[in-house]
């Protein structure tokens, strides 16, 4: 069974720095996804001198246990059809499904 060192558990639990931050955000390929909030990498790229300091913010207090908003814990699904459009029943081909943490799922159209 593999056992951190003492150190290195220290290590991954220490607060970053907004440099270590920002490095993280400008690591991600700007044509990434976007998230749930329709926002992708490009935008905080190009929008970090107006909301890094608040990002930064939001990492530490994840770092200090704070609650996170539901919206960080949101997953969206979508569906794509391979060769024609399915219809399901109470869905269109070109919908979002969203999971909101809480076993449930509710269409987003």
């Amino acid at each position: 069974m593999f056992k951190l060192q003492q150190e290195d558990t220290r290590h991954l639990s220490m607060k970053p720095t907004i440099e270590e931050v920002k490095c993280a955000v400008f690591d991600i390929s700007p044509d990434s996804a976007a998230g749930p909030d329709g926002f992708s990498a490009h935008f905080f790229q190009v929008c970090w001198d107006i909301i890094g300091e608040d990002l930064f913010e939001a990492v530490l207090d994840f770092f200090t246990g704070a609650q996170p908003p539901k919206t960080f814990t949101t997953t969206t699904i979508v569906l794509i059809p391979k060769l024609r459009p399915y219809h399901m029943e109470g869905f269109s081909a070109h919908q979002s499904l969203q999971c909101n943490g809480e076993d449930t799922v509710q269409s987003c159209q």
